[in-house]
């Protein structure tokens, strides 16, 4: 009876617990939504929500931000855009520095969005194939409509994370943010250091409509 026992661990151990854990991951990668559906139903959302949007006027843009931050920002690496803006300099803030920072850099950046989607949201957007870069890292090329005519062309880049597929960056008009944000980033700690950048972001995020 020992001897079976025995016998059964060692076909468990070797055997069947490695089997188990091969179709279990199996099971939850091919249920893993493509990084291309998960930006296109994030944002077909939030457009969504915009055009059945029947408040005030005035409200508006604070009703797209909140849309954005409850379907888009979940699929966004906030803090990985900052430190890649930031650069060297990123070593220089504290943990609550950082934080602080990548809360006002979001801030900043679904504020854009809002104007961008509320412009144009009775505007097609179309998707184009996704560009796999890696086994975990793609690019998903977006044309915008515009609704004074002609059209904007964006791509997001995301990799593969513990937290699943998650954007790092994003190019408009193959201006890449990140890029974009650096060198005035470094202008503004070297004038007034990372305390310097935190009041400038403030002071910016209070300005947006």
């Amino acid at each position: 009876m020992v001897y079976a026992r025995s016998a059964f661990r060692r076909l468990f151990d070797f055997i069947l617990l490695p089997l188990f854990f091969v179709v279990f991951v199996g099971v939850i990668h091919a249920s893993e939504l493509s990084p291309d559906v998960i930006i296109q139903t994030a944002v077909e959302d939030v457009i969504d929500l915009m055009r059945l949007d029947q408040g005030d006027e005035a409200g508006k843009r604070g009703r797209a931000i909140t849309y954005i931050e409850d379907k888009l920002s979940p699929h966004i690496d906030y803090e990985k855009m900052m430190r890649q803006a930031m650069g060297r300099n990123w070593r220089l803030a504290t943990e609550v520095e950082r934080a602080v920072l990548t809360e006002q850099f979001q801030a900043l950046l679904v504020n854009a969005y809002a104007g961008l989607f509320l412009a144009n949201k009775d505007q097609p957007m179309t998707y184009m194939a996704p560009r796999m870069r890696s086994g975990t890292d793609v690019a998903i090329p977006i044309i915008v409509s515009l609704d004074t005519g002609g059209t904007l062309s964006m791509v997001i880049f995301m990799e593969r994370t513990a937290l699943g597929w998650m954007a790092y960056n994003i190019e408009i008009e193959h201006v890449s943010i990140v890029l974009a944000y650096q060198s005035n980033f470094r202008d503004e700690v070297s004038r007034g250091g990372i305390s310097g950048l935190i009041n400038t972001l403030k002071r910016k995020n209070s300005r947006t409509p």
